[in-house]
């Protein structure tokens, strides 16, 4: 699902490619729970979840 901010969103070419498989937190290597910084391409892992387990809060 793409949201309609993002229909109009200006890349910028920072030289940043992003593979279409092997996403992990850019900081602690986490393979779930991923969030991509639209704006520089980083990707990075969510806030924990309700029960404690999950992200790390990087993206936050």
């Amino acid at each position: 699902y793409v949201f309609r901010h993002a229909f109009n969103l200006t890349q910028l070419d920072n030289g940043v490619k992003i593979p279409p498989t092997g996403w992990k937190c850019a900081k602690c290597d986490l393979s779930n729970n991923l969030w991509l910084n639209l704006t520089d391409g980083s990707i990075l892992c969510g806030r924990k979840f309700f029960d404690g387990s999950g992200g790390t809060d990087h993206a936050v």
